[in-house]
């Protein structure tokens, strides 16, 4: 068996995944154990709750869940997957005739935070985007595709930063701690050279999962700071102009960036709402507009590191 620590989980896996690596089989504290281990003939009794494709032509995400939220039952690139977070497992298997997509990229995406999501013993907001521990605090970055999430934490991780998780960020609410994922990156053409490993994400050409190794991952979870949303804006510095959002627009901006389902059971929909609202009410949310430099260089990290040890100071 493989043991790794998993966005706060005791991970207890029989196939390799990316995560970090626990020495031994020792169980840190206050980790769960979730079992990972394969099956056959997986069933819940659940209804549609979203479907859709992870890009044009690419693989189909298909969630069900049953009305209380409390589990789910997965099909994606492949993988069939039971969700049963009461039991403490999770069960797949894989679907015959489908595309080979390693096990690792679908766990790191999809099951272990919606494991997290469908676990009624906590309050975890997953957002798309990646976090990073700056200087012993979290910090999340949010945007649309493109909007330079990924390139921004190479770089930071360059200057010292500590990365929590890339794609998908969680933080648990009721600590206001952002969760240690997995030191992996997705990066469209740029190459990392420090990168312990790294290969074409399925089913695209140009884009590449990357690797870091355990040393550039933080070694927990890291008290949330402060969420930055990028904002790639023509006239804006490109050193990064920032805002602080509030109110209503906090809350919408937040909700868009956070991981939903097309049809949700209520339970998923009212905590949703819920955590996205108590997490504002415990941290601020920061616009970044900036322009992009002509020359490529992502000169928005200088203002964001700027504004990470401004807070920081004032802490």
């Amino acid at each position: 068996m493989h043991h790794y620590l998993a966005f706060g989980l005791h991970l207890e896996s029989d196939a390799p995944l990316s995560y970090v690596s626990i020495a031994g089989a020792r169980q840190p504290p206050g980790c769960a154990k979730v079992g990972l281990r394969a099956s056959h003939t997986l069933a819940l009794r659940a209804d549609l709750a979203h479907e859709e494709p992870d890009f044009e032509g690419g693989p189909v995400l298909r969630i069900f869940m049953p009305a209380d939220a409390a589990s789910a039952l997965v099909e994606y690139a492949g993988w069939r997957v039971l969700i049963e977070p009461t039991k403490r497992h999770i069960l797949y298997e894989r679907i015959s005739g489908a595309p080979e997509v390693e096990l690792r990229f679908v766990c790191e995406r999809v099951l272990i935070p919606l494991y997290l999501l469908c676990d009624p013993g906590r309050d975890v907001l997953a957002m798309h985007g990646g976090a990073m521990c700056w200087k012993e605090q979290g910090w999340i970055m949010l945007g649309e595709s493109g909007a330079g999430k990924s390139t921004s934490t190479l770089d930071l991780t360059r200057q010292g930063a500590h990365i929590l998780s890339d794609d998908m960020a969680l933080v648990d609410v009721t600590t206001t701690m952002a969760l240690p994922g997995s030191p992996t990156l997705r990066l469209w053409r740029e190459m990392v050279q420090e990168a312990d490993e790294h290969q074409l994400v399925p089913g695209t050409t140009d884009k590449r999962w990357f690797r870091l190794s355990d040393e550039r991952a933080a070694p927990q979870g890291a008290p949330l700071a402060g969420i930055i949303v990028l904002t790639p804006q023509p006239g804006a510095d490109p050193r990064g102009e920032l805002s602080t959002l509030g109110g209503m627009d906090a809350l919408v901006t937040l909700l868009q960036n956070t991981f939903d389902l097309h049809h949700p059971p209520h339970a998923w929909q009212r905590a949703r709402l819920r955590r996205a609202r108590c997490l504002l009410e415990q941290t601020r949310l920061v616009r970044c507009a900036y322009e992009r430099s002509p020359d490529g260089r992502r000169r928005q990290v200088e203002g964001i590191i700027a504004a990470m040890d401004a807070h920081r100071e004032r802490s």
